[in-house]
């Protein structure tokens, strides 16, 4: 019985008088610690900056030089195109020989682009475009696998070995003249462009024209891509090689450059749209608790706190659950908006998709959008607190 008296009389001393007086105590549980009803408060900040963070993730990764590897080409600083234009193969060759002497070129690979046809399992054929070249030198992100080396080695994109129904290790039949050819299947990569179902092999047989060639290049540290584009750009001309040189940033923003301008807009809408939404639901909730706990507060200005203080209060209840949502968003929209961007990207031809974040938006500007917003809607949702008088205790709830 003294034990029992003793725990009952330590659980007292935590309470304040408020507390004591007004009852607000639960089996000895502290009051100012959350209740369930903040569980609602935390799952829309946590939506809300899962719906801030997931745009942002998308378009720095789609802005960044290594996204490139997912639409099937290098990972080069220059790209020169040979299309549209008589005896591509020749002017290739040209084109190498020149890189080749070039003091400023760090390394470079040509890659000729050729039109063969597959067999497919029921003896049908498809055409596909294959890539015939060195792909080790600016390798691409492969999701299985690695680049072809061997002369009867072949890598497909993934959308390729999907149709037809190839993995690791298995043969394709390729026909590059009459004969089919043989190919072990060394690798599985990504790509978005040109529908997403192309080939890469090291050597093809045959002295077949390309339809079109394309060079990477990576220069040596310390020389200006732009006095390299606009010397080579001359050179070419002069030479009478109708190729386009362009940075490959500059190649990425041509091809995607306004769907991140799309993408851009909606990421900026989805800041705006989901800070409103968390403005709104916590200025309602905190009236709604103003509102439940009218009493008490009417109570505590009758034993002598201020509006600051009882407002502080409050601000102490939020703390923590502004803290786990915000947590909560940023593991969500970084685990599983990658999911969901893969997913999407995986009907398009990526395969083995990573998000390459910009950790001073999501860690940074994010989450103190998301701090400003729900404080200043405490703020304005604790407005009602002046209108309470301190009599109002001795009256009951109105």
């Amino acid at each position: 019985m003294l034990l029992s008296v003793r725990r009952t009389l330590k659980r007292t001393e935590k309470l304040s008088a408020v507390e004591a007086l007004t009852g607000q105590h639960r089996g000895g549980r502290q009051r100012h610690l959350p209740s369930p009803q903040y569980l609602i408060v935390a799952l829309v900040i946590t939506l809300g900056m899962f719906l801030m963070i997931l745009p942002q993730n998308i378009l720095s990764t789609i802005s960044s030089l290594q996204f490139v590897t997912y639409m099937g080409i290098g990972d080069g600083e220059i790209r020169l195109d040979l299309r549209q234009t008589e005896d591509i193969a020749g002017k290739t060759e040209q084109v190498e020989t020149l890189l080749a002497e070039e003091t400023s070129v760090d390394r470079f690979a040509a890659l000729r682009t050729l039109s063969c046809r597959a067999v497919l399992p029921d003896g049908s054929y498809t055409a596909l475009q294959v890539e015939q070249g060195d792909h080790t030198v600016f390798p691409v992100s492969y999701a299985k696998g690695e680049a072809p080396k061997a002369k009867n080695e072949i890598a497909l994109s993934y959308l390729c070995a999907e149709e037809l129904g190839l993995d690791l290790g298995d043969t394709l039949l390729l026909l590059t003249e009459e004969t089919p050819q043989e190919y072990t299947v060394c690798g599985i990569y990504s790509d978005i462009t040109n529908g997403g179902k192309t080939a890469k092999a090291a050597s093809l047989p045959g002295g077949r024209t390309p339809m079109w060639s394309v060079c990477y290049v990576s220069l040596k540290e310390g020389v200006p891509k732009e006095q390299f584009l606009s010397a080579w750009t001359q050179s070419l001309s002069d030479g009478g090689i109708s190729a386009r040189a362009v940075d490959i940033q500059e190649y990425v923003t041509d091809t995607y450059g306004q769907t991140i301008q799309e993408i851009r807009m909606a990421a900026w809408a989805a800041v705006l749209a989901a800070a409103l939404v968390m403005f709104v639901v916590v200025v309602l909730f905190t009236r709604l608790l103003v509102a439940e706990d009218r009493n008490a507060i009417s109570l505590r200005k009758a034993l002598g706190f201020t509006g600051g203080d009882i407002r502080r209060l409050y601000f102490r209840r939020y703390l923590p659950v502004l803290l786990a949502g915000i947590l909560a968003g940023i593991l969500s929209g970084n685990l599983l908006g990658e999911q969901l961007a893969g997913l999407f990207l995986k009907t398009l031809g990526a395969t083995g998709f990573r998000f390459l974040i910009d950790y001073g938006a999501v860690c940074g500007w994010v989450p103190a959008v998301a701090v400003v917003t729900v404080f200043c809607a405490i703020l304005l949702g604790l407005l009602q607190i002046k209108h309470i008088r301190a009599y109002e205790c001795c009256m009951g709830k109105e």
